[in-house]
């Protein structure tokens, strides 16, 4: 009986045995060209995004007057008063708003100022979330990974929704976060958007780094998303003298002081080349392309920052800048070259 059964095992798992190579070299094959598919159709869409987003820049760059050396002044924005802050409680506590968002509520109320919850307040009232998932809808679900971006969430104002394709705690603050930004269809955080014969917008770059990097200091996210918007958000930080001023600026729709906070050391032309190259590095998936892209961005806003003066400012900024080291070696590297030149035009008497 045990030879019986040996005979039959071994008639079974000895071809098995013997295609085995080929059925790794098929998988193999099969998955390299899936990859390569999905490589090629990403890089399509990331050009054509690119093209878009010049597009958009040069459309608001011409409409935009150039202030480049005046001095910045922050937007001073209507104060709460305390009967009004007295109302704000009064109807959050009996307002009714989804349950996943209380302890999101909770805590953002304790960090941004009053004037900063105000626009949180006036959409927490009628915001929806709506999940996405194989099981509840699989066609919403597979669209999203189709559009070769697989975003964990996203947020429209049209509709007032929280889009969640993936049930991440991360995901749905920072879509939160865009809601309490959503000033009205044109102003949402630093994202702007205008129409000139079609939609157009600038910001968009700046506006998600900005959000993650909040996400990250209000509700301790870990995520990785927008990794390199997040750390040049961090920078642009270090234009006011105050960030607390930046803060407010978001919440209150206004990509304009940022702008004007730039302009005491940049100009016109570099402000809309860096926002540029940041709504690409939001809207397009080329590893390599955006890894370049960021740096050659944050040594822009370093020759920018230093032309203030401002030793304070400067600190800070390489404080920021070196904690990647290729940028730290490049910045180093740039000293160096200029200590060299230095050196050479002295002269010997």
């Amino acid at each position: 009986m045990n030879n019986i059964l040996s005979e039959l095992t071994n008639s079974i798992t000895t071809p098995l045995l013997n295609h085995l190579p080929t059925l790794i070299q098929n998988m193999a094959l099969g998955y390299a060209s899936t990859l390569t598919i999905y490589i090629g159709a990403n890089v399509k869409r990331s050009l054509k995004i690119k093209k878009q987003n010049k597009q958009n820049q040069w459309t608001l760059y011409r409409q935009t007057p150039d202030i480049f050396g005046q001095k910045y002044k922050p937007t001073i924005y209507a104060k709460i008063s305390k009967e009004d802050l007295k109302i704000f409680n009064d109807i959050l506590s009996e307002m009714k708003y989804p349950e996943e968002l209380t302890e999101i509520v909770k805590q953002f109320k304790n960090h941004v100022t009053p004037e900063n919850f105000k626009t949180c307040l006036w959409n927490l009232k009628t915001v929806k979330i709506k999940k996405f998932t194989l099981e509840n809808d699989i066609k919403e679900f597979i669209n999203n990974l189709l559009n070769l971006q697989i975003a964990s969430g996203s947020y429209l104002y049209s509709n007032n929704t929280i889009n969640l394709y993936f049930t991440r705690k991360s995901a749905l603050s920072h879509e939160f976060l865009h809601m309490a930004s959503a000033i009205d269809l044109l102003h949402c955080g630093f994202r702007y958007s205008t129409y000139d014969n079609q939609w157009i917008e600038i910001g968009r770059g700046i506006n998600e780094g900005y959000t993650e990097l909040l996400n990250h200091r209000i509700f301790k996210s870990k995520s990785l998303s927008y990794y390199h918007n997040v750390k040049i958000a961090r920078l642009f930080e270090t234009f006011f003298d105050d960030r607390q001023d930046m803060e407010n600026a978001y919440f209150h729709g206004d990509i304009e002081s940022l702008y004007k906070v730039f302009c005491e050391y940049g100009t016109k032309e570099e402000f809309f080349k860096i926002m540029n190259n940041l709504d690409n590095l939001a809207t397009t998936k080329i590893p390599i392309y955006n890894t370049i892209t960021s740096v050659q961005t944050q040594l822009k806003l370093y020759d920018v920052i230093k032309r203030s003066k401002d030793k304070e400012k400067i600190s800070t900024f390489e404080t920021i800048l070196d904690e990647n080291p290729l940028t730290r070696l490049i910045r180093n590297g740039q000293k160096l070259v200029l200590a060299n030149k230095m050196s050479k035009t002295v002269k010997v008497k």
